[in-house]
């Protein structure tokens, strides 16, 4: 009788994943996690300072506006006077006060937050567009910020008042 030989089945071994197959689903997860963020971002800030002249003077992309007044000139009652001619059109004046001096020679608006529309929008309305600036504040919680200086005779609302408009 001849011997017949047995074959040896072969023991898979499992397979080891090297350093490049471990590189590879890294980079595949990394490619994922900025492909979403590109996403968030277009969706999340896609138009945000388009301004909607529509709903009403003080809603820029339906956001009411909210204002801090300082008197920087020194006239009695001119932040209060500012304050009824904003709320008469429609934004949220937070706070009247004195400036810390009265030597503003110009009417100053402040932007406190990373965009300059809000700011703009307000300048527009009281006729101060030529001062604009941007000081960010997150702590004051509001996003804008008007010093009326010493040229207040200029200002839409001061105006109104002198030709003897509400």
């Amino acid at each position: 009788m001849v011997k017949r030989k047995r074959r040896k089945i072969p023991v898979r071994k499992p397979l080891k994943k090297g350093r490049t197959e471990y590189f590879k689903i890294f980079l595949l997860f990394l490619f994922i996690i900025i492909i979403s963020c590109g996403i968030y971002y277009i969706y999340t800030y896609q138009g945000k300072e388009e301004i909607q002249e529509n709903i009403g003077e003080s809603v820029v992309n339906k956001k009411i506006i909210q204002i801090e007044i300082l008197n920087g000139c020194g006239v009695p009652g001119l932040a209060r006077q500012t304050e009824y001619f904003l709320r008469s059109k429609g934004f949220d004046v937070v706070k009247t006060d004195n400036a810390s001096s009265f030597d503003y020679p110009e009417t100053v608006v402040i932007a406190r937050d990373t965009t300059l529309v809000y700011a703009k929008k307000v300048a527009e309305v009281i006729n101060a567009e030529d001062n604009v600036i941007q000081q960010i504040n997150k702590g004051l919680l509001l996003d804008v910020s008007i010093i009326i200086g010493k040229d207040y005779k200029k200002l839409t609302f001061f105006e109104q008042k002198k030709e003897g408009l509400p």
